[in-house]
């Protein structure tokens, strides 16, 4: 497949054909096309925090195309010893093959669950745990299992001072795909731009800051929004996120051209 489209495209075809070709119990043929993606996950104790996490990735269409209808396995990084030599990754593409091709209405997700305990001791078990702490171990250990990246180079952190914004975001992110590339990078993170201005607050109460500003870029695969009584969009949590915030008493920050700890504003963006 040369394009998305393409992959896509294969993979619904792939689909229509198997559920085609499939039989009941009893050798009957069946349609079951309607299934797929639609397979409910049965509860193993309080397990609804993984269930929920897992039809949230599964119906992410890039990343269900990926394992469906592309050569994973080709990209399985063993030598990472971050991740779980691919055992993660594997067990997560068998669980998508059956939400999407097993044609049953419902699935016990027991082996899937039996791997991630192994590699994350803290989701034995059948506690409640958080579903965002979940999902952010599970895709971190797809990337890491999927890093394309099989000799990470050390790279030393750029301070910018907002002069030249877009070269050195490319230039940051360019970084950041010689140390992390894997179908999670591609689908999931992004990049912000974190703005420091010097403030510098003087006992007279008049704002005499050096002016200095520093930009940093960093990546990102999970954002924790602010919410508040005048949020009614997902967009409104986001302008909050990116508002600029006062960084004074304990917060506050050193400057290096004053040397020493100052009042400074922080700005943030996607």
């Amino acid at each position: 497949a040369s394009t998305y489209e393409h992959v896509h495209q294969i993979v619904e075809e792939g689909i229509d054909h198997c559920h085609e070709s499939s039989h009941d119990n009893n050798g009957n043929r069946r349609n079951s096309r309607d299934l797929s993606g639609r397979v409910g996950l049965t509860n193993l104790g309080n397990t609804c925090f993984m269930n929920s996490s897992l039809q949230c990735l599964s119906n992410t269409i890039p990343l269900t195309d990926y394992f469906l209808g592309y050569d994973y396995r080709g990209e399985i990084n063993r030598e990472n010893f971050l991740g779980t030599k691919g055992e993660l990754v594997t067990s997560f593409a068998e669980l998508t093959k059956y939400l999407w091709l097993g044609g049953e209405s419902s699935f016990r997700p027991e082996g899937f669950k039996s791997n991630l305990g192994r590699f994350a001791p803290q989701f034995e078990g059948n506690e409640q745990h958080d579903s965002q702490e979940l999902l952010a171990f599970l895709l971190d250990g797809i990337h890491e299992d999927l890093n394309r990246v099989r000799k990470r180079p050390y790279i030393e952190d750029k301070d910018c001072d907002g002069t030249n914004d877009e070269g050195d975001a490319i230039t940051a992110w360019s970084h950041y795909l010689q140390r992390n590339r894997s179908i999670v990078v591609d689908l999931f993170q992004g990049q912000l731009r974190n703005t420091m201005t010097c403030r510098n607050l003087q006992p007279d109460g008049i704002t005499r800051g050096c002016g200095r500003i520093s930009v940093k870029f960093d990546p990102f695969m999970y954002l924790s929004l602010p919410i508040s009584d005048d949020c009614d969009t997902l967009d409104d949590c986001l302008d909050k996120f990116c508002e600029e915030e006062w960084m004074g008493g304990d917060e506050r920050w050193y400057c290096d051209r004053c040397k020493c700890h100052v009042d400074a504003t922080k700005k943030i963006d996607l």
